[in-house]
């Protein structure tokens, strides 16, 4: 027991003078070693000193301490420290040590062999950083969005952390020396005024966003190189970029938003093209390396300037939406090799005028060319697995419709077809069809299917289809009625975005869930029946449909709405609408999250006579006989939505309805009813 006092009390005098901490002309010293006699500086974040020149030792208590570190947040904060000199003595300085000095202008450490994490974080006054060759190890940030304008890194650097001069928008010149091997990730990222570089030869990796949003106008990547990361040279402002033989990646973004790209030269060691790779940059040409084996989605996508692309057979499968968005390329060339083509490869191409499909290909996933100018006898089939009939292409037993580009104004899909596949008939180019015909026996509707058709008037759909995909008639703006057959449980997202005539739609019985957006901007829509399967609503499922006004929820337990209802109908809906509930789930609603905001919720006995009008007497209803006046167009529903009569009124006409509910229609007044 003696023992182990006479142990507790020795340890606790040690730590005690390990933590001693004393003052050496108004800085703060901490004991660090009392037996190797070594001293760091301490805290001194409340110091008023302003020009503070830390000497090799220091004196305690008749004992001469050697100064070799600066510790942890040791200045941090500090308002008052305008400049900081090291002896070569120092050779630690931890981390955050000098973190938002923002008087700091001047810092020097000769003898520095390692700087930590966030030293100088956000020393905006910091104009220029030495680093000593003697200096071995940098941490992260060190020196993020400080003021620093000239950077010159030592030659006892091999390795740098990741951000170390991130966000220096004042950054005009750094000097990296010779014997660097690896870059810090986000190294320079947002220097924004550094515009050129001198990138030490050794190095083999340009990391993650190493040089992204700078001012890079001249640099060199040296030939050491064998891959360049992602996002690593995004959004600079070089007209032109070399890759160097050696390469063999490029990853996803690395080039891409660069607003002044002119010229694109690739090495013959080239393999692999990240997504995006050269997004949204105004090259006008470049050239494939045979020696290429894949290319990323959208890699050249939003390339608006580019004319011609020729693709070699050592790519075996063309991405998703390899090139989109305006672009002038009128020059495409697939070449023997290539085996497989995905969903939207070239969409958007407005001024593609033809396309030939090589014998090679076996696979093609979805409509490669929609939103093209290639139409009839330009739709070019070399492969034995696909067949083109008029400008239409097939799977080779038919049983796929994979893309339309005829120029017939109406169209009957064959009966062998049993799936259209996605964007088939996707198109706003010269587009002419107002009318399809489905037949009974096809299943799918792939994604946006029929997107952007924007004269399409009307399709059936038939009672055979089990599945259909997001965004499948979007866009599709003078689209005035559609009947979703039973069987579909789920309208997925914007299933029929921005359908701006959409007025008359029929859900299925066995429907349980709206997606996102699904009759956004739908603005035509005035009534809808939501089956009582539906217990599931996604946001901004009715957003912008300011003409909705009646809803008839049939469930007796209110659907779950995935975001606040203000999210999901449009404010007039909420304010001026009338949401239409059983009966005995009247109280269910109005407690309801999200349902409880509609300012009218009634049950089917209150909704008889409910009008909601421009014009007035456009019908009447007396003792279960409904009048319509002369000349007003008018649709009767039931409650399910089944469309019982529907015309204009040449003289007036009259109509015996058996007792139910109804929904009427009858010039611009909408009503649901109940007849006894």
């Amino acid at each position: 027991m003696k023992k182990y006092l006479i142990l507790t009390l020795l340890l606790s005098m040690a730590l005690t003078v390990h933590a001693q901490t004393f003052q050496v002309e108004g800085i703060t010293y901490t004991v660090e070693d009392s037996g190797a006699k070594t001293a760091a500086v301490g805290n001194n974040r409340t110091s008023t000193a302003t020009d503070v020149v830390i000497p090799s030792t220091v004196s305690h208590e008749g004992v001469t301490y050697t100064v070799t570190t600066v510790k942890d947040n040791a200045f941090a904060n500090n308002t008052s420290l305008r400049s900081i000199s090291l002896p070569a003595t120092v050779t630690k300085i931890e981390n955050q040590a000098f973190l938002r000095c923002s008087a700091l202008t001047s810092a020097t450490f000769p003898g520095v062999h390692q700087i930590d994490k966030f030293a100088f974080y956000e020393c905006k006054a910091l104009q220029s950083v030495t680093i000593p060759d003697c200096c071995t190890t940098l941490g992260q940030r060190i020196w993020y969005a400080s003021g620093v304008r000239n950077v010159v890194v030592g030659t006892g650097l091999k390795n740098i952390a990741s951000g170390v001069f991130e966000s220096c928008d004042s950054l005009t010149t750094a000097t990296l020396t010779p014997g660097l091997k690896k870059l810090g990730s986000d190294m320079f990222y947002y220097c924004t005024a550094l515009s050129s570089i001198n990138i030490p030869a050794g190095i083999d990796t340009i990391p993650s966003w190493c040089f992204a949003w700078t001012g890079l106008k001249q640099f060199t990547i040296p030939n050491t190189v064998r891959q360049i990361s992602e996002f690593a040279f995004c959004n600079i402002i070089t007209p032109v970029i070399t890759v160097p033989e050696g390469v063999v990646s490029i990853g996803s973004n690395s080039f891409s938003q660069n607003s002044q790209l002119q010229t694109v030269n690739l090495p013959s060691t080239l393999r692999h093209i990240g997504d995006y790779a050269f997004a949204l940059s105004p090259f006008t040409t470049i050239t494939l390396p045979d020696s290429l084996e894949s290319l990323g989605d959208c890699a050249f996508i939003s390339c608006s300037q580019l004319t011609t692309l020729n693709i070699p057979g050592t790519v075996k499968k063309i991405p998703y939406e390899l090139c989109h968005n305006d672009s002038k390329l009128v020059n495409l060339t697939l070449n023997e090799g290539t085996t497989s083509i995905s969903t939207a490869a070239f969409h958007g191409l407005r001024n593609l005028t033809s396309f030939t499909i090589p014998a090679s290909v076996t696979e093609i996933e979805g409509n490669p060319i929609s939103y093209t100018a290639v139409r009839g006898d330009k739709l070019v089939c070399k492969s034995p697995e696909f067949i083109v009939d008029k400008g239409v292409l097939y799977s080779k037993d038919r049983t796929r419709l994979i893309s339309y580009n005829s120029t017939e104004t109406t169209f009957t899909v064959p009966s062998s077809v049993k799936e259209i596949s996605a964007f088939a008939f996707a198109d706003a180019v010269g587009q002419t069809l107002t009318a399809v015909t489905l037949p009974e026996g096809i299943t799918t509707l792939g994604n946006a299917a029929f997107g952007w058709c924007n004269k399409l008037t009307s399709v059936n759909l038939p009672s055979t289809i089990t599945s259909m995909g997001e965004q499948v008639f979007d866009y599709c703006s003078m689209l005035n009625a559609i009947e979703i057959p039973e069987g579909i449980t789920e309208l997925k997202r914007e299933s029929f975005y921005n359908c701006k005539a959409l007025k008359d739609v029929k859900l299925p019985s066995t429907l349980q869930k709206i997606g996102q957006s699904v009759f956004a901007s739908c603005s035509a829509l005035d009534t809808i029946s939501l089956p009582a399967g539906v217990n599931s609503i996604d946001q901004r499922a009715f957003a912008m449909c300011n003409k909705l006004l009646a809803i008839t929820c049939n469930a007796t337990t209110p659907a779950k709405l995935s975001a606040a209802a203000t999210a999901i109908f449009s404010s007039n809906t909420l304010t001026k609408g009338r949401l239409h509930v059983p009966q005995d789930a009247l109280e269910a609603y109005k407690s309801a999250s999200g349902w409880s905001t509609f300012a009218n919720i009634l049950n089917d006995a209150s909704a008889v006579n409910d009008i909601f009008a421009d014009e007035q007497n456009a019908w009447q209803l007396n003792n279960g006989t409904l009048q319509i006046a002369s000349g007003q167009p008018y649709a009767i529903f039931t409650a399910d939505g089944r469309c019982v009569a529907k015309g204009v009124a040449a003289f007036g006409c009259a109509f015996e309805l058996p007792g139910g509910i109804y929904i009427i229609r009858a010039g611009k007044q909408s009503a649901k009813v109940q007849i006894p």
